[in-house]
């Protein structure tokens, strides 16, 4: 066993991505009487930035907002682009590891292969491919969102690959595909796309930031970060300015007088200058800022994909590429997977040296390593490129082999569909958290379209989150729910109300107290009818959403044989988070067990003294801050 491995630790977590390295920082803050510690399959910080490297990968939330809010990481710190790409994220890593000492907790190249619950001790034993074995009070999987197969994918891209001068083939045109395509097809003698069908982009408007922008913005950074926590998706979008496109242009072109032609195109007039204004801003504006009813309306939709289409269709020349890549008439509705920002890719597509094959019906590898698409001619390539998506929210925790009560395997417990408390927690799983992981990523809801949709019951989406701040919200709502597990009657610097909490996680030496050498740690888990509640509410959330309507990896469609459900809550970040705060706080659908001794000495939890029934099915919708940094 690698020295810097302890055999047993209090808290112990799978990952060092950003999911991993938020809990640890939080967790030695508020609990720092407890031990914890970090397993990580990479060699180095990072998660899935560690391994994405391949041409043109880069994050699609803009700066200042993918980055952790921790004041000592974000003051010297500086980005070079508005959309920072996978080498500076991983310098951002390093970092974090320089100001915050994160490797000492770290034990690399540990990938879990199993963690079985033993109800005598009230531990968790957590085993590795290496032979490892750690066992911990309470166990926290940050192993994130997306989870691949082991095969050659663009997740695991060769750093050393020569691809100039050679027949490339892409297989996938999602976000992947799209940065894949811009960077390889400048270089490649031909390349050749492969997709199911087209994925609408949306303009990046990517470009560098100047020593002086950050200078003059980062006194802002904490109202920044305020204003991210405190919005739906994580960025504050600007608002819609009505909850649906004007009415004259909905419902066809039936016969008009004069006066209602006039109408019809002065406000046709408006909403593209409107639309303009969202184009010309870049990054998720368009989706984001929206009407709130091209979530739930077709012909609100078709409004806004007929606006895109023209957009993109003047770009190509190419009238065969111009109708694959951007039809006419819309393959899926607009915005209802995850939209990829581009900043080139149809004119990449456009060039001469590069074929897309849309596939239909059949595709398969020859023995010779060629690609035969609906029984058409065998193509040869020197390098084929795998962009062909992830199993996304359950994957990678499903697959790590983690069985509760009784030896139940979790993904036993979600074969007939994803159950969770919370997005955090799982009935069986006692003293087991998550990150960043099913029923817990927040898509923001529009308060225009929360008015159009109170009748009947619905919750609006929109397909955007930023990682960083779902995950520090879940984080904090973890270390709420480990000071609730411990024996009440010793202080504890951990506030269930996590509003108590500095968003900024910084330790506060003032208010922390040592608790009792004797000091015991209990068991907590959420209970079956709470939990099936909860999915019931996440499946009502969709319910009469253009979501339901869309196959995507959002609801599990792209995976054969993965029930096919929206896994996500579409309340947003700050309605999630004090959702949560509250039936933590009152304990409402959770169960405290039997306790027992702390390894090391800990401290217990403090209680908040508001006490909120439980209402599933009540969301309250606050008002959507403005953008607040120029594009």
């Amino acid at each position: 066993m690698p020295p810097s491995t302890p055999q047993n630790t209090d808290i112990l977590i799978i990952g060092a991505g950003f999911s991993g390295l938020s809990a640890l920082h939080t967790l030695r803050t508020t609990h720092p009487s407890l031990s914890a510690h970090i397993l990580e399959a990479a060699p180095d910080l990072g998660g899935v930035w560690h391994w994405n490297r391949y041409p043109g990968a880069r994050v699609d939330s803009e700066w200042p907002f993918y980055q952790l809010t921790i004041p000592s990481a974000w003051r010297d710190f500086t980005f070079s682009e508005r959309f920072p790409g996978h080498e500076e994220i991983r310098q951002y890593f390093k970092h974090l590891d320089d100001v915050l000492d994160f490797k000492r907790d770290v034990t690399f190249n540990q990938r879990v292969d199993g963690a079985i619950w033993d109800e005598g001790e009230g531990r968790w034993v957590v085993s590795t491919e290496g032979g490892v074995v750690v066992r911990a009070r309470y166990l926290v999987l940050c192993s994130g969102l997306l989870h691949k197969p082991y095969i050659i994918h663009s997740s695991s891209y060769p750093p050393n690959l020569t691809t100039s001068g050679k027949r490339i083939a892409v297989i996938g045109a999602g976000a992947t595909g799209v940065q894949i395509v811009q960077e390889l097809s400048k270089t490649a003698s031909h390349l050749t796309l492969y997709m199911r069908r087209p994925s609408p982009c949306l303009p990046m408007r990517n470009r560098p930031l100047t020593q002086e922008e950050h200078e003059s913005w980062r006194p802002f950074f904490p109202a920044l970060f305020d204003a991210s926590r405190h919005s739906r998706s994580g960025i504050p979008f600007a608002q819609a300015p009505a909850p649906t496109p004007p009415s004259c242009l909905l419902g066809g072109d039936q016969t008009q007088g004069e006066g209602e032609r006039k109408e019809k195109e002065r406000a046709r007039q408006e909403l593209d200058a409107y639309y303009e204004y969202l184009w010309s801003s870049g990054s998720f504006n368009f989706g984001a800022s929206n009407f709130p009813a091209v979530y739930v309306s077709e012909e609100a939709n078709r409004l806004a994909y007929g606006f895109w289409a023209r957009k993109t269709r003047a770009r190509m020349r190419d009238p065969v590429k111009r109708d694959l890549m951007a039809p006419v008439e819309p393959v899926d509705y607009l915005f209802m997977r995850r939209t990829p920002l581009e900043q080139d890719f149809y004119e990449s597509v456009d060039r001469e040296n590069v074929d897309v094959v849309r596939i239909r019906e059949g595709f398969r590898f020859t023995e010779r390593g060629g690609i035969v698409v609906d029984g058409d001619d065998e193509r040869m390539f020197d390098v084929v490129v795998l962009a062909t998506g992830f199993d996304s929210y359950s994957g990678a925790i499903s697959n790590m082999n983690i069985r509760g009560r009784n030896g139940i395997s979790l993904s036993e417990t979600w074969q007939s569909g994803i159950q969770t408390y919370l997005g955090i927690t799982v009935h069986g799983f006692p003293n087991c958290f998550m990150s960043y992981t099913p029923h817990g990523e927040s898509h923001h809801p529009s308060i225009h379209l929360q008015k159009i949709l109170t009748k009947t019951k619905m919750k609006a989406p929109t397909p955007l989150s930023n990682g960083p701040t779902i995950i520090e919200s879940q984080i904090r709502l973890i270390a709420s729910l480990i000071s609730k597990s411990i024996s009440p009657g010793t202080p504890s610097s951990t506030p269930t109300d996590t509003s108590k909490l500095n968003s900024n996680l910084e330790p506060n030496h003032e208010s922390t107290t040592q608790s009792e050498p004797n000091q015991r740690l209990g068991t907590i888990e959420p209970t079956l009818p709470a939990q099936v509640s909860y999915r019931e509410m996440i499946l009502a959330q969709a319910k009469g959403t253009l979501f339901e309507r869309t196959d995507s990896w959002w609801n599990g469609a792209n995976v054969p044989g993965k029930k096919r459900e929206v896994v996500t809550y579409l309340g947003g970040i700050e309605e999630y988070e004090r959702f949560c705060a509250e039936r933590i706080e009152g304990l409402i659908g959770f169960e405290i067990g039997e306790k027992v001794k702390s390894i090391q000495p800990s401290r217990a939890a403090e209680t908040a003294d508001v006490f909120t029934e439980l209402i599933i099915s009540s969301i309250l919708i606050l008002s959507q801050p403005h953008h607040l940094l120029p594009t």
